[in-house]
């Protein structure tokens, strides 16, 4: 439906043109109509190679294929996933003294978003941060603190990993909850052809080390590693992951709630509020409400990516994000208490509170960040001068400065400007952004409502965050109709607020996760691990 998208042809398509009219005879490249088919023909004849060489038949598929994943790869899907040998593992655990090469089993797995390479070029995957250890651009080799003492290194330093003859060179990342004397990698970076994007990733190529004819390909149970001289800063977009005993995410064991479902209200301490505003008046209209349910959410961070493509957030590079100065409108922060070795995790996806004593608008010299009728905190951007007072007074620290055009480089190609979003705007720098509640889809349909004469309904409006979630951890809606999802998910006993000591009356509510642990396999959650 789209082609000709642009008026003129491939330079490619005119050299075919051209050769086919030098000679009458003994062209390799007579007989082809276009370029599509010779290029067809050509790849095709590869296909056929390459999958030969790993044992099975290439066809019409195998190109359609190629073509939807970017190229052609080998599947191991259908083999079992590696089982770690515990007793060994055990074995390994309890020693002290150094580890001897060889002594290490290796896991190499797909990474989280780029895969086995397949989208390495993409740059939303590339900065989108690994779900435990917030790792982007890079990969690295994750081992347990006690195991990273055993080969002397920290984070950072350079492990020579072999496998047989073979052996890369990649950077320690010291994660809690790594099975001791076990390192774990990921594939998909290292490639050295194949965009722009993906040659500014700073990966290894791990495919390197992959056995062939075994059980599982990704698990080695012997592998040399050792030191290796130099070292590498890892970046991650967290740092921090423990809360110091403040109350930020709130769970609690089953006990607990069978008896008392409001069992939150009493591991948060709130003050009596005192506010220097009048309350607003939102009973003329709508009051678009956020519930996200901890006890749904599995941290796989969709949420963060669907906004980022929802919303034409930039990338901004591997440097910039070492600065801190990562774009995303929604992040997952990930919370450890307890022994590093047997911690409790806590998810949090954290994004703009669109709060009813909003922090930001009081400081803000221009207007720029004001309070619509209908309860969201609105940036008009053509008024922002970049103050960034407003990310000062935000406690949440959930607001981005827009301060440098890294995609610039990248976009040279009128067809790559297809990758925005026509209905949002595309903003210019120097101005701050944040989450808007996806404002672009609650105003698509209360147009169509009205034009249609009939009132919202129910779910008629999904964030982008929302649509993309998996697990259906987020609510979004009208709190003011009693009938609403998020409207229950407020009034539940397991909601919370954020922050809600400081009496910025935030409209995003957390539904508190409820455990229930085997207490043979970990102790129950009590109330001294919530501080």
């Amino acid at each position: 439906m789209i082609a000709p998208l642009f008026s003129t042809r491939q330079p490619a398509e005119s050299l075919l043109a051209w050769t086919q009219g030098l000679s009458d005879e003994g062209d390799a490249i007579r007989g082809y109509e276009d370029w599509h088919d010779y290029l067809k023909d050509r790849w095709e004849k590869r296909l056929t190679s390459v999958a030969g060489s790993l044992g099975s038949g290439a066809s019409l598929w195998d190109w359609e294929e190629a073509l939807r994943k970017g190229g052609f790869f080998q599947d191991d899907g259908d083999q079992p996933p590696p089982q770690l040998d515990r007793g060994r593992a055990e074995e390994l655990s309890s020693r002290d003294d150094a580890i001897d090469e060889g002594d290490l089993e290796i896991i190499i797995q797909p990474h989280h978003a780029v895969y086995d390479g397949r989208f390495a070029n993409n740059g939303w995957l590339q900065e989108l941060p690994e779900p435990v250890s917030k790792l982007v651009w890079d990969n690295a080799a994750a081992v347990s603190a006690k195991t990273a003492e055993q080969l002397g290194v920290r984070e950072g330093d350079l492990l020579q990993v072999g496998v047989g003859d073979r052996s890369v060179v990649v950077p320690t990342l010291i994660q809690p909850g790594t099975a001791d004397g076990v390192v774990v990698t990921t594939l998909g970076h290292g490639r050295t052809a194949g965009g722009k994007i993906l040659e500014q990733a700073a990966g290894v190529n791990l495919a390197r080390l992959l056995v062939r004819d075994t059980r599982s390909a990704r698990y080695v149970r012997t592998a040399k590693v050792t030191r290796a001289s130099g070292s590498r800063k890892l970046v991650r977009t967290q740092r921090e992951f423990s809360r110091h005993d403040r109350p930020i995410v709130l769970d609690g064991a089953l006990a607990e709630y069978r008896a008392d479902p409001a069992f939150v209200k009493h591991k948060q301490h709130l003050p009596e509020p005192v506010s220097l505003y009048a309350p607003y008046d939102y009973s003329a209209g709508h009051k678009w409400a956020m519930a996200i349910d901890l006890g749904a959410c599995i941290g796989c961070n969709a949420c963060v990516t669907a906004c980022q493509a929802e919303n034409n957030i930039p990338i901004v590079g591997r440097g910039q994000c070492a600065l801190g100065r990562e774009m995303h409108w929604i992040r997952l922060d990930r919370y450890l208490d307890g022994d590093s070795n047997d911690s409790v995790v806590h998810q949090q996806p954290m994004l703009c509170q669109h709060c009813d004593n909003a922090p930001c608008e009081s400081v803000c010299p221009v207007n720029a960040t004001a309070h619509s009728p209908e309860g969201l905190n609105e940036m008009v951007y053509n008024r922002c001068v970049g103050t960034r007072y407003c990310s000062n007074n935000c406690p949440y620290k959930v607001r981005r400065f827009n301060f440098l055009r890294y995609q610039d480089a990248q976009l040279r190609e009128p067809v790559q400007e297809l990758a925005f979003n026509p209905q949002v705007t595309v903003r210019g720098v120097g101005v701050m952004e944040k989450c808007t509640f996806c404002i672009q889809r609650i105003n698509d349909v209360k147009f169509r409502a009205k034009n249609r004469g009939r009132p919202i309904e129910d779910n008629a409006i999904q964030t982008a965050c929302q649509q993309a979630c998996p697990a259906h951890a987020i609510t979004f809606g009208d709190v003011h109709d009693p009938e609403s999802g998020v409207a229950r998910m407020h009034a539940s006993g397991r909601a919370f607020f954020v922050l809600a000591e400081l009496n910025v009356k935030p409209n995003v509510a957390y539904l508190a996760r409820v455990r229930n642990p085997n207490p043979a396999i970990s102790a129950p959650v009590t109330e001294d691990r919530h501080g």
